[in-house]
């Protein structure tokens, strides 16, 4: 007797058989029943697609708003300490004044407003460079790539 295998996988769906070849060739068909099969992964398919129907009405029900200021900026990065206020303003210039290097004094008058930070600026600046999170070039900062990837993400669905 000659030994036989078969695997179907459909969808969600897998019949795994090894056995005799005869009753793969005779038996099989009978035993699963086809139009059972398919009725069932009709069923999985309309499931799935009610799901994304769903799941496409949460996504458009809740639009979100758009990043129009530099606060707005701040506030959806979720600024809350001097070096995210700097990564989060050289992302004020790179995103929406599509400048990419920045000098300390743009900066400077930028980020004067959050006076709790102040004292700050000149050792975080400092720390960002060494770390390489920022660059220094020619006495302009700017974001390195990494740091631009992540805020873009962040940033996703607000420009």
């Amino acid at each position: 007797m000659e030994k036989g295998k078969i695997s179907i996988n459909i969808g969600n769906l897998s019949i795994n058989y090894e056995g005799s070849e005869k009753f793969i060739k005779d038996d099989f068909s009978n035993l699963f029943n086809l139009e059972e099969i398919c009725r069932i992964l009709k069923d999985d398919i309309a499931e799935i697609k009610k799901v994304k129907r769903i799941s496409k009405k949460k996504k458009t029900g809740k639009k979100q708003k758009k990043v129009k200021k530099y606060d707005d900026l701040l506030s959806v990065l979720k600024v809350d300490n001097v070096d995210d206020l700097i990564i989060g303003s050289l992302g004020y210039y790179y995103f929406m004044k599509k400048v990419e290097s920045v000098s300390y004094g743009d900066l400077y008058n930028l980020m004067k407003t959050h006076k709790e930070y102040i004292g700050q600026f000149k050792d975080a600046f400092t720390g960002l460079v060494d770390s390489n999170r920022i660059l220094l070039d020619k006495e302009k900062y700017s974001l390195n790539d990494k740091e631009v990837t992540k805020l873009r993400k962040k940033l996703k669905g607000y420009f």
